[in-house]
């Protein structure tokens, strides 16, 4: 331990990498909890239900976009979002950012700064990551419906989660310049 008061660099990164993996594998577990099979509990799934929750929120908010835009959309249970009479997107679990949703709250609790603080950066960053995670979703509803082909933007992943990186690097930066404490 004394090496961590020596190193408070190193204490914060365990700290990082602590939380991440609470945030991100607690996440996985819970998914594991709440899908039919194994350890399901019907409670969890029909009341503290935090994934289908945020995946439902991603595929409305792409809902009202795509209708900003004069373009209705049916949204199928809590996972799937299409055209009317048109292609569409199937939202999995790895579609909902929870990675990278983990690394941006990890990353914020773990740094030391004042709560209020904390608070207003940790929900604007993943206001931020959500928002752009709509628009991933909207934009490749737009594309496979205007070229007609389901198997356009294979990649759409890697490009979310890059942009989606970058976003947390820029906010990290932001926020970090900001810090009037400078630890």
């Amino acid at each position: 331990m004394k090496i961590l008061k020596k190193y408070p660099e190193a204490l914060f990164l365990l700290k990082v990498l602590l939380l991440y993996c609470i945030f991100n594998y607690g996440s996985q577990a819970w998914i594991g909890i709440t899908a039919k099979g194994g350890f399901y509990s019907q409670f969890a799934d029909d009341y503290l239900n935090y994934i289908v929750w945020l995946r439902y929120s991603i595929l409305k908010g792409a809902d009202i976009v795509c209708s900003i835009f004069g373009y209705d959309v049916i949204i199928i249970g809590t996972k799937i979002i299409r055209f009317n009479q048109g292609f569409g997107v199937s939202m999995v679990y790895s579609c909902i950012g929870i990675a990278i949703f983990s690394s941006w709250a990890a990353f914020i609790i773990a740094y030391p700064s004042e709560l209020k603080r904390k608070l207003k950066w940790l929900f604007s960053g993943l206001l931020a990551i959500w928002f752009i995670n709509v628009l991933r979703i909207s934009i490749l509803l737009f594309i496979l419906n205007l070229t007609k082909k389901s198997n356009n933007f294979e990649f759409h992943h890697e490009v979310f989660n890059a942009v989606a990186y970058g976003l947390v690097i820029i906010l990290i930066y932001f926020y970090l310049k900001g810090d009037k404490k400078k630890v």
